[in-house]
């Protein structure tokens, strides 16, 4: 192995620790409903689809649907864990998944707590701006069930009593 091809080695797995660490950051800022940071890991022209159908475009609206909707939806109490990152690099740009499963709890419901586990996954590209790592693409999907959907229709059943 030449020089050459150890550097672009090296290169190509800083640039995949540089896109978890971006995730990581964002889920951690999620975790912590730090909405507006959220906001700096997408680049400027980005595309998201966040817990929505429809395609939020560039910076200033996904940021808009951060504040104004996610952050003022009065996310349940819980936590997240980001698994699986399936991510292939080429150069400035970069495409990845990822499996997130959330842990939702409620210690103040009626009946006594309760606690319940979704799983999403994140469809995503990134891209290499001004030097660092940005969304340029994301896609969140539950995978089952459809928090939007179903949210108001979760009978005792869904939960499990602790």
């Amino acid at each position: 192995m030449t020089i050459k091809e150890l550097e672009k080695r090296v290169k190509a797995v800083e640039d995949l620790e540089e896109i978890k660490k971006l995730h990581y950051n964002y889920i951690f800022m999620l975790s912590n409903k730090q909405y507006e940071e959220m906001v700096d890991c997408f680049a400027e022209k980005a595309t998201a689809q966040i817990t929505t159908p429809e395609v939020l475009r560039g910076k200033k609206e996904i940021g808009k649907h951060l504040t104004e909707v996610i952050a003022k939806r009065g996310a349940p109490k819980g936590g997240q864990i980001l698994v699986q990152p399936a991510i292939t690099v080429k150069g400035n740009t970069a495409k990845g998944s990822w499996v997130m499963y959330r842990l939702f709890y409620d210690f103040d419901a009626s009946g006594g707590p309760s606690l319940r586990w979704t799983q999403g996954r994140y469809d995503c590209e990134y891209t290499k701006e001004r030097g660092k790592w940005k969304f340029s693409s994301m896609k969140y999907v539950v995978l089952f069930p459809e928090q939007t959907e179903l949210w108001p229709k979760i009978t005792d059943s869904t939960y499990i009593k602790v």
